[in-house]
């Protein structure tokens, strides 16, 4: 009973390694690939993540419209300027401006209009540290609900309309990958990877992403086609990202123990050989 509580969490402490990328076991020779990836603009988000957030009566930020205003300034992730205003012809409609071109001003910026459920998709100019610049695209969709305690409660979503993609090709296997800008804010970075499954691999091949198996943390071990890798870092601007293979393996209960080694808070390193035999405690 022992032996079987020391390798449970012998495992426990092994998928934390892994998750939060603590000093991963590199394969031998340092083999990496990087994969090209290009922005594709017909995907069309089905979950919503983001919203636009308002300043509230307490000077809280929020993403609830605040009650009883007629017209607004909110902000949209990577810090876009939107000006909402309550439309006088319908009783749960507004007028949008978003600004797209990046200046802070929405005075000159095209007119959306948009009742309850209803959505538009807006080009936003977004910029990244190395002068790279484009337009990409973006859906907002308001939503307007009720119960007892909140006679209305105003929601504009702001939602990526791209991923980045390319083709992940190893041994003699050949792959969609896709990557999410999850909180939508142009960037492709750590705030996307700890938001959830932002990665998609296409194993099967029907051009899409879907369930466990093809819908990926960023920070997990990824087994394929015979290797098992992770994923080192990805371009800010979705332009490229880098695997590396990796002498880790996915833990199962019942199994060997991977080898790993971790630091903790004190600057101390930890491997897995000396943990072997050994009951341990973890508090979180």
């Amino acid at each position: 009973m022992q032996e079987k509580f020391v390798i449970h969490n012998l495992l426990i402490i092994l998928q934390i390694a892994c998750m939060l990328s603590l000093t991963p076991t590199p394969a031998p020779g340092g083999w990496e690939s990087r994969i090209p990836l290009e922005i594709n603009e017909d995907f069309k988000p089905k979950i919503l993540y983001a919203a636009i957030m308002f300043t509230n009566s307490k000077g809280e930020k929020d993403y609830t419209l605040p009650a009883g205003i007629n017209n607004t300034l909110g902000e949209a992730p990577g810090g876009v300027a939107v000006r909402i205003e309550r439309t006088k012809e319908l009783a749960i409609a507004h007028h949008i401006q978003v600004d797209t071109d990046g200046d802070g001003d929405v005075d000159e910026e095209t007119v959306h209009t948009v009742a309850a459920d209803s959505s538009f998709v807006a080009q936003v100019i977004r910029k990244w540290a190395d002068g790279k610049q484009r337009f990409l695209p973006y859906q907002i969709k308001y939503s307007a609900s009720s119960d007892r305690d909140t006679p209305l409660r105003e929601i504009f979503y702001w939602s990526s309309h791209y991923r980045a993609e390319g083709k992940v090709k190893i041994n003699d296997c050949e792959s969609l990958l896709g990557v999410m800008d999850m909180n939508g804010d142009g960037q492709f970075d750590g705030k996307d990877f700890a938001a959830g499954t932002c990665i998609g691999l296409d194993r099967n091949g029907d051009g899409k992403f879907y369930g466990a198996d093809e819908w990926l943390l960023a920070e997990q071990i990824i087994e394929y086609c015979g290797e098992t890798l992770l994923i080192e870092s990805i371009e800010a601007d979705g332009s490229a990202i880098t695997l590396v293979k990796t002498t880790l393996s996915i833990p199962k209960l019942g199994g060997p123990l991977p080898a790993f080694s971790l630091v903790t808070i004190k600057g101390d390193t930890i491997y897995s050989s000396q943990l072997k035999g050994k009951l341990h405690l973890l508090d979180f």
